[in-house]
Parts: C-alpha cells; sequence; structure tokens
C-alpha cells in the first residue's frame, strides 16, 4: 500500500494513499479514506510519518540571515535564569530552605541547612536528562517528613504515564531505593510510606496504592470502577490527613485517610453527585471549597472533622457571583484564596476572626495584565504567602505578601523586562450572543492602527484550564520584529468563570469557534491587523480551537503551528478503547449515544470539514507514543488538507517516533517562531 510513497522523489511532500472507508452513525455515511491510520502499532502509518520528517528534514530549512538575526535577538532572553531563582529565594521547612539553582550550567533543586549553612544538592536536573538519553520530564519532587528521603516523578516519554523515583538522601538522587511505573500523582504519609495512583489501560487513574517504606511492599488500597472517574490524593497542609479524590467533570467524591495509619478505612465525606467539592483539614475541622447548591464560582464551608457528610456543611466564606475561587491556603490566623475577578488574577484573605470580610491583593488591570504562578508556603504559622507573576513582556519575578499587614515586597526582580517599550492589557472582543470575549493583548506602545500589524494569536479553550500570558522568550523576540501577541480567552477555558467553561462543552462546543472568529474579527475592526496579517500557536484542543477556524478562514491567517493537535474530535470519541475517550465524555460529549452531539461533533472536527482552498503555511506536530491526541490524527488532517490544498502545499507534518503527548518535539524552542517569521517574510510582510 505504501510503494507509491517511496517512489517519490522528496522535492514533492508525501502522499498517504486513500483506500475507500467509510462508517455509519445516526443514519449518516461518513467517507474516510484515511480511515487505515487508526489501526493500533500500524506500520504503515510508522512508515508514513518518518517519510513525512524526511521530507520536513529537508524542506523546513530557515533562511540563514533570518535565523541568525533571531537567535541574536533571542539570545538575551533565552537563560537558565529564567527558570530558578537560586539560594536567596529558599522556601523553609522544618529544618532546611529549598530552592533551585543554576550551577555550572546544570539546573539543580537543593536545600540548605538552617544553622550549619550547609548546601546539599537534591536533583540535578540536567545531569538526570543526561543520564536517561537527553529528555527528563521531573514533576511533584516530595521531601519526607523526617527530612530523610524524597520522591519525584519522571518521564522520559512525554506521556502521563511516569516513574515514582523514591531516593534515600543519603544515597543521592543517582541511587534510587525503589523505581514504580505507571505512577499518577503521589504523596508520603505522616510515617514515611508512600501512597500513590496508577493508570489503567486507558490512561485513567483508577487504584490507589501503598508503599511500606521499610519493606518495599506494595499493596493495592482502593479501586475507583466508574469510567468517567479519575482517581487523586492529596495531603493536607498539616500532613494529618490524605485526601482520596474521584473526580469527574461535574461530581467528585472525597475519602479521607489518617496520614499517621495509612492502611485505615478511609472516611466518606460526601457521596457523588452533582456537585464537585475539595478538602482541606485544619485545626480538627474539615475546610470544603464546593459548587454545591448552584455556586457556580465555589464556597468554602466547614464542618468538625467527625462529622464530616453535608448535612454538617455551615457556610464559611461565602459564594460571590462575580468572584471566582481557583485555588486556597491554610494558615492559623487566615485562609487566602486565589481568585479572578471580571478574567483578572487577585489574592484574598480572610481572617478566622472574621471570614466573611476580605483583605485584597489585586494582582493585574486592564492596563497591566500579569500570570500568577503559586509558590509552596508549607508553613501554617507564616504571616505572609511567596508567589511568582510574569508575563509576556517581564520574566518571572518573586514577590510577598504580608496579608496581616497587607504589604507587598519584591523579592526578585525579572530577568528581563520590556515594560519602558511594550505594554501587556486586557481588551473585549462582543460575541454575537453578547458575551464580551477577554483577549490579552501585548503590542509596542506606539502601536499603529492602520491594519498592518502582524499578529500572533494563543488559544485553548478546553478542560476549564486557564490560558495564562505568560513570558515566552520565541514570542518576546517576535514582538521585536514588531509582532503583536494576542491570547483569547475563548468559552471553554476558565478565565472568566467555571460557567465560562461549562458552556462550551459538549454540544456547546461551537461557541469556543465562534469566540476565537469574534476576537479576529475585532481585531480586524479596531485596525491591529487584517485578514492575511495572522499566525497562531495552538497545542492540543487549542490546535483543534485553530483549525477549526482556519478550515472556515484559511484568508485570515498566513502560518499555522499545530501541536500534537486533537484534530480527529469525532472518531476519537466515537472509540471508547481508546485513552481518556471514557473520561473525555464529560468535555466533549458522546456521539455514539447522543444524535445532537455527533452533528455538533461533525459540523467542527477538523478532519472532517476540510474543503478545497489555499491553506497557509502550517506546520503539525505528531508523537507516536501520545495517548492524548494520537499521531493518526495530525497524519490524517495533514494529508487532507494535501489532498484539497490550492496552490504549491506547504504544510509540514514533524513526527516524534519516541514520544508522547508531552515528550520532547525539538531541540530547538525557535523553530515554531521562525516558521512564522519565514512565511510572513516570503509574503514580505515582515
Amino acid at each position: 500500500m505504501m510503494r507509491s510513497l517511496f517512489s517519490r522523489l522528496m522535492k514533492e511532500p508525501p502522499v498517504a494513499p486513500r483506500v475507500a472507508s467509510s462508517f455509519v452513525l445516526h443514519g449518516r455515511k461518513i467517507e474516510d479514506p484515511y480511515l487505515w491510520m487508526q489501526t493500533p502499532n500500524s506500520p504503515e502509518l510508522r512508515r508514513y510519518l518518518e517519510e513525512e520528517n524526511r521530507y520536513c528534514k529537508q524542506k523546513l530549512s530557515i533562511p540563514p540571515p533570518l535565523r541568525s538575526e533571531f537567535l541574536r535577538r533571542m539570545r538575551r532572553f533565552d537563560t537558565l535564569d529564567l527558570y530558578c531563582m537560586g539560594e536567596t529565594q529558599q522556601t523553609v521547612l522544618r529544618e532546611y530552605g529549598y530552592f533551585s539553582r543554576t550551577y555550572q550550567g546544570n539546573i539543580q533543586d537543593c536545600r540548605q541547612h538552617r544553622k550549619s549553612g550547609q548546601v546539599e544538592v537534591l536533583l540535578d536536573r540536567t545531569a538526570l536528562a543526561e543520564k536517561v538519553g537527553g529528555f527528563a520530564g521531573c514533576s511533584g519532587l516530595k521531601i519526607s517528613p523526617n527530612d530523610n528521603a524524597m520522591m519525584f516523578g519522571l518521564d522520559v516519554e512525554g506521556t502521563a504515564r511516569q516513574q515514582l523515583i523514591l531516593v534515600d538522601l543519603a544515597l543521592g538522587w543517582q541511587n534510587p531505593v525503589e523505581v514504580l511505573d505507571n505512577v499518577g500523582t503521589f504523596e508520603f504519609a505522616s510515617n514515611g510510606d508512600v501512597l500513590f495512583t496508577r493508570f489503567d489501560d486507558v490512561l485513567r487513574p483508577a487504584e490507589l496504592w501503598h508503599l511500606d517504606r521499610v519493606t518495599l511492599k506494595t499493596s493495592l488500597l482502593y479501586t475507583e470502577h466508574d469510567s468517567q472517574f479519575v482517581l487523586g490524593i492529596n495531603v493536607t497542609k498539616d500532613n494529618r490527613v490524605i485526601a482520596i479524590n474521584s473526580n469527574s467533570k461535574d461530581s467528585s467524591e472525597v475519602r479521607l485517610l489518617d496520614s499517621h495509619h495509612p492502611h485505615s478505612t478511609p472516611r466518606l465525606v460526601h457521596p457523588r453527585g452533582h456537585c464537585t467539592y475539595f478538602v482541606e483539614h485544619f485545626r480538627n475541622r474539615l475546610f470544603i471549597f464546593t459548587n454545591d447548591d448552584g455556586c457556580f464560582n465555589f464556597k468554602v464551608v466547614s464542618t468538625p472533622v467527625d462529622t464530616p457528610t453535608k448535612t454538617h456543611w455551615t457556610d464559611f466564606i461565602p459564594h460571590s457571583t462575580e468572584v471566582m475561587i481557583e485555588d486556597a491556603d491554610v494558615f492559623d490566623t487566615a485562609m487566602v484564596l486565589f481568585c479572578r475577578r471580571e478574567s483578572l488574577p487577585e489574592i484574598r484573605a480572610h481572617s478566622f476572626d472574621s471570614p466573611h470580610t476580605a483583605t485584597v491583593l489585586p494582582l493585574a488591570t486592564a492596563d497591566r495584565v500579569v500570570a500568577v504562578t503559586l509558590v509552596q508556603n508549607p508553613n501554617p504559622d507564616a504571616k505572609s504567602i511567596a508567589f511568582h507573576l510574569s508575563s509576556p513582556i517581564a520574566s518571572m519575578s518573586r514577590h510577598a505578601w504580608d496579608f496581616a499587614r497587607n504589604e507587598l515586597k519584591l523579592l526578585q526582580a525579572p530577568a528581563f523586562s520590556l515594560d519602558q517599550t511594550h505594554v501587556t492589557r486586557r481588551v473585549f472582543a462582543l460575541a454575537a450572543d453578547g458575551a464580551r470575549i477577554p483577549i490579552t493583548l501585548t503590542h509596542h506602545r506606539n502601536l499603529s492602527h492602520s491594519g498592518r500589524n502582524n499578529v500572533l494569536l494563543f488559544g485553548y479553550g478546553a478542560y476549564a484550564e486557564t490560558l495564562n500570558p505568560v513570558f515566552e522568550p520565541a514570542a518576546a523576540t517576535l514582538l521585536s520584529h514588531g509582532f503583536v501577541l494576542a491570547h483569547c480567552h475563548v468559552r471553554g477555558g476558565k478565565e472568566n468563570g467555571y460557567e465560562w467553561a461549562k458552556a462550551a462543552r459538549k454540544a456547546g462546543r461551537l461557541l469556543s469557534f465562534s469566540d476565537l472568529e469574534s476576537c479576529c474579527q475585532f481585531l480586524f475592526s479596531e485596525g491591529i491587523t487584517s485578514p492575511g496579517r495572522l499566525a497562531a500557536i495552538g497545542t492540543s484542543a487549542g490546535g483543534l480551537l485553530f483549525a477549526t477556524v482556519a478550515n472556515r478562514h484559511a484568508d485570515w491567517f498566513s502560518a499555522l503551528v499545530l501541536k500534537v493537535p486533537f484534530v480527529d474530535v469525532l472518531c476519537s470519541m466515537m472509540d471508547p478503547g481508546l485513552a481518556l475517550t471514557s473520561q473525555d465524555e464529560g468535555e466533549w460529549g458522546n456521539p455514539r449515544d447522543d444524535p445532537a452531539v455527533f452533528e455538533s461533533m461533525l459540523s467542527y472536527s477538523p478532519v472532517q470539514n476540510v474543503t478545497p482552498h489555499a491553506f497557509p503555511d502550517t506546520l503539525i506536530t505528531a508523537a507516536l507514543l501520545d495517548e492524548h491526541a494520537p499521531a493518526w490524527q495530525a497524519a490524517k488532517y495533514v494529508a487532507q488538507l494535501r489532498a484539497a490544498q490550492k496552490g504549491a502545499p506547504k504544510v509540514f507534518l514533524q513526527a516524534a517516533m519516541a514520544a508522547g503527548h508531552h515528550g520532547p518535539e525539538s531541540n530547538d524552542p525557535s523553530q515554531d517562531a521562525l516558521f512564522i517569521l519565514k512565511a510572513f517574510s516570503a509574503k514580505n510582510l515582515c
């Protein structure tokens, strides 16, 4: 079947064979000539992806002068110091201060003894990456209650199925005492034992396991059997309770486990139903964050730990229709909430003496938009909290807020800032139904409204995720080339509240795409840019967002970068055997059983909606081990685009053959921006 593919010279892009095939659902017959790509472990798909990679290697070149100039400008932004605060900014936990640093070019996690001043390297991330072959995604580094052990998650392929690495700190990270596979979340119990979750065959965290720290024997504690619920664990701030969380898109069920006796029987808080909730334990009370009783922005209720059921819940912090609670932290004197008001972040401190009133720290305004990253604040007796701020024009800075005195202190300034020449501000596009769509706009202070600016769009719009406008060296370099950056906060994300996210689920998914269209039309009508001057970078569901709109309005764009895009929603959600399908039905809907969802999905799923037109220059990435957006999705979409493209096709597919959804795509972080610059330069747009 693939012989014709290899007979072609690489002057032309690969041509995927079209094989007559179709499927029928709800009385509709759908032709799918590339259905063969979905065959599990298909050798034909592997060979096709390898051919695409060879084509990319030959044709995806950047003119040396353009590349040299871009890298020269980017070099001043892209340093390791962007990601490490250094030993002056420590998180204190018991006898040690913990920090990250760069040392002789290596990124290291360290601690310093508070009395002796001795510095100990806990983990050298750069050396670990070299040891495992070049990519090492490390996450969730945790220290045991007696300070003698450490564990972290290690992902060498970019999949969710990480290894749990348990380290005796006397032996060092190079000599782990235990390595566990297929692990999700994990926590230390108070006695030093380890609890962790494991995935099932369809990438659902479904089992809770216990590891005896002394014998290193594991035992199964709990199994979540409902296919739409995922299992996770977290230890409360006082280390007395481990919360076992079963969550779907619309419901929760939490069980509480005594951290000192991890083999004891967990206690149910409230059975799953029609509300979502999360639990913190403090002062022998439970503080529960819930959207129960229609509190869509969440409220906080409290109950004694011995009576956790809903009948005993009393309001602690009431619901607000204007302020959304995103996260929380508990201290001896106050509860601190991380919130959003009108899509902008703020921090609110509620003292235990008068919880219905709050001290408020606004972190952003319409003329100064920032992204907030929470820092671990492990000490309950602290009177201040630390956090990081960044924006498209300023790298990460560290701050401390004394919530008792309402005083904000800058602990470490950003390594880079373009604040003197550029601005990041919030504007709104008007949707057809009257909704105001937030856009974070970043541009030179002397912005022209002639319609001749090139604009790079970012978007996501799914899973109630927030699209944070953070500092990225390549995007900052594009600003120096005259680009405008636009982060479009469409429905499906939660920037405007949880109802904002819920509105674009299932059959409401079309709102995400119409919101993006409204954002683009706003940029046109304001004279910020004009059709043909847009570029976009979208990852996963963000790739779906831009592919769908580009299918409809190809002439708006000059370049697209779609990274591991979710572009065959219909075929994915029709197959319950695929990873994530069942647990994602709350997000996308079930086209197998719901005709309305099927018709909606059929109307937007990019693979099924390619029509003959001149498509913009497009770079699409895929990963052969990807279980979130399988590589066949990108391959089918590229094949459809090539078959329908009018004019010389400039569609490239770059596949990582040994990586998953979150794995390394390229050793060159400038590739996406350079691809966009080349496309615009070829049209004399920059």
